[in-house]
């Protein structure tokens, strides 16, 4: 991180399996697998909370404070017992509106498929934006309002036959296009039986400031020891913590 001290001898390098950070001592054997979840369990209470009650949330914090880990402890924690629809707001550059939703429109048809038996033909048609349609279902515009009671009211319709609870996810909303923005505000105002959870930097988009918020701290002392004695990496405690800035 610049304006930081880099560490001296052993160096920590990384590398990246299934988009998770992984530190390397490079004067020892390399730490295989995922990093131990530390310092974080009162965050995925708050959080699993949110997701077992139908509650909204948006959490915030620096790039690389765990953000997106907190989330992936959230799915793994829920098991079966809630559906987590997911959607990347990092992948959206290059396409049209609604990226993430789209993520999340093919997530939910997994478990409900868009036929004649969810919704009407015409709100099938609203759904366009959302849903790749063909034929005379396919329209390249749709009214936003039309489109977002319809998407509400399948997902209503998706938790109703899973009997299952349903939270949606959208990650670094901070890149998210303006339709994405738009719609998630929206939902977020809406007495809903799912949960709405995003991840954000700051600044956080101006329509999404008045969601309750979870800011992640740093990372403490003691958990930096504990993530060290866990991976086994010969490293001092006091040197990554005061060099990384409690994000280690």
């Amino acid at each position: 991180r610049p304006g930081r001290r880099q560490l001296g001898a052993p160096k920590l390098a990384s590398t990246t399996t299934s988009g998770m950070e992984r530190p390397v001592n490079e004067h020892g054997p390399r730490f295989l697998g995922k990093l131990p979840f530390v310092g974080r369990e009162r965050d995925l209470r708050t959080v699993r909370d949110v997701a077992e009650t139908g509650g909204r949330v948006l959490i915030l914090g620096e790039p690389g404070i765990g953000k997106t880990r907190l989330t992936q402890e959230l799915t793994d924690a829920m098991g079966d017992a809630v559906v987590v629809l997911r959607g990347d707001c990092q992948s959206h550059q290059g396409h049209s509106g609604y990226w993430a939703w789209r993520e999340i429109a093919a997530a939910a048809a997994r478990h409900l498929p868009l036929d004649e038996s969810t919704l009407s033909d015409a709100a099938r048609r609203h759904l366009s934006p959302l849903f790749p349609l063909s034929g005379d279902e396919a329209h390249g515009h749709t009214d936003p309002q039309a489109l977002w009671l319809a998407w509400s009211a399948y997902l209503d319709e998706a938790a109703r036959r899973i009997e299952r609870r349903v939270a949606i996810l959208i990650d670094d909303i901070h890149l998210a296009d303006d339709d994405t923005v738009a719609l998630t505000h929206w939902m977020s105002r809406r007495q809903t039986s799912y949960a709405l959870i995003a991840t954000s930097r700051f600044p956080v988009p101006e329509p999404l400031r008045d969601l309750p918020t979870l800011v992640l701290a740093q990372l403490g002392l003691e958990a930096t020891s504990e993530l060290l004695r866990l991976t086994n990496i010969d490293i001092s405690a006091d040197d990554l913590y005061r060099d990384s800035g409690g994000v280690p």
